[in-house]
């Protein structure tokens, strides 16, 4: 049973466990999903339960469960990677695994969730992502939350037979803070 580490409305950030494994594994195999991350072969078991203990015990990657409370279950990941104590910086990844959940603002909820970990708890001052060209939803997914495109990595990776720009979108926590005060604005107002 996962455990319930940070929580959200409908979601929370749960641990990852070893019987989320083949779960997890499925997930990433899916070539619906694994198109749009950086993933490039295959993983088996074994692997992938080698995956999730690097990431339990990194100093540089956070890997949480997106727990839906409501149903009890895991139906992604959501994860800080490369971070920087001194420079006080993360890059963030989520995906959606279990299809039932896509597009039905859970993505949405879940990066808010992760951002609010991460700039509050972490005490991240600058939290980046990269994101396919082409990847519509996402990018709609992180300018809704927030996130500002920096740049493109023109022609940056390989997939599906052609070359594909990366843009890279980022967020500052004094920009997350400022999103955070317009937002209890509002809410102030609408109970007025």
């Amino acid at each position: 049973m996962s455990v319930i580490y940070y929580n959200g409305n409908r979601l929370a950030l749960s641990t990852i466990e070893p019987q989320d494994e083949p779960k997890l594994r499925a997930w990433i195999n899916d070539p619906e999903i694994w198109s749009t991350l950086g993933m490039r072969r295959p993983i088996n078991g074994p692997q992938e339960a080698k995956i999730i203990e690097q990431f339990n015990t990194s100093n540089e990657d956070l890997i949480f469960g997106i727990y839906l409370k409501a149903e009890e279950k895991i139906i992604g990941t959501i994860g800080m990677h490369r971070i920087d104590a001194v420079s006080r910086r993360g890059v963030i990844g989520i995906f959606i695994g279990d299809k039932d959940y896509q597009n039905a603002g859970y993505g949405t909820e879940a990066m808010r969730l992760m951002l609010r970990y991460g700039f509050r708890e972490m005490n991240l001052h600058r939290i980046l992502l990269h994101v396919f060209g082409g990847n519509d939803r996402a990018i709609h997914v992180y300018e809704k939350v927030g996130f500002v495109r920096e740049g493109t990595l023109r022609d940056h990776l390989w997939r599906h037979g052609r070359w594909n720009d990366v843009h890279v979108y980022g967020m500052l926590e004094s920009e997350w803070s400022m999103m955070q005060h317009q937002e209890k604005c509002i809410e102030a107002a609408a109970l007025v």
